[in-house]
């Protein structure tokens, strides 16, 4: 059970609590989970669960591939959501946290380690985008797939979030610097961040 100040979001891992959010529309809702139109509204199902509209927005802005997401101001939107999203200003408080999650398994760990080997080198073993089709799918993820996802994936940087978390100065901030730093950070941070806290 994660603290009140955070809430688990529909791929399974921890962020800051929404306060309010808009309601998702009927079209959205059906685009993004199957969810059933009919003459009263939508019947959604019963496993949505809230996610970061903002988030949502950005993503959906960054693929369109409109010019506005060449802008100073969409990279600024980008980094003040990310100050608010992970729910911490603390790294290593927001990752333990995803230890609390009930659907938080070897296939989420092995994206954050991921995630840190970005911030670190500026180099992915996966695309942001198939970490989404990935962690999307509708299987128990909490399971360890074992030699099926070692042989798929890799063992992986083993002790990659340790080393990345024993680091001194793990403050959220320090962590968007870093991100945003390496080429192409900023969209990075974005898919990532829609992984993390989008629908």
């Amino acid at each position: 059970m994660t603290s009140n100040k955070f809430m688990v979001y529909p791929h399974g891992f921890v962020g800051a609590r929404l306060i309010s959010r808009e309601p998702p529309t009927p079209s959205d809702m059906a685009e993004k989970f199957g969810a059933m139109l009919t003459g009263d509204g939508v019947i959604m199902p019963e496993s949505v669960k809230p996610y970061n509209k903002v988030v949502e927005n950005l993503t959906r802005t960054l693929l369109s591939g409109s010019p506005l997401s060449r802008t100073f101001d969409f990279r600024e939107k980008i980094l003040k959501t990310a100050l608010t999203a992970f729910g911490s200003s603390d790294i290593g408080v927001w990752y333990a946290e995803q230890y609390k999650s009930a659907e938080f398994g070897d296939i989420h760990q092995r994206f954050l380690d991921d995630c840190f080997r970005f911030i670190m080198t500026g180099e992915r073993e996966l695309v942001p985008e198939y970490w989404y089709k990935i962690l999307s799918c509708k299987e128990d993820r909490t399971d360890d797939l074992g030699s099926v996802t070692r042989a798929a994936f890799g063992t992986g940087w083993g002790d990659r979030a340790q080393r990345f978390l024993d680091r001194p100065n793990k403050t959220i901030q320090k962590v968007i610097c870093e991100w945003t730093a390496q080429k192409g950070g900023h969209e990075d941070m974005l898919l990532s961040m829609n992984i993390l806290f989008g629908a």
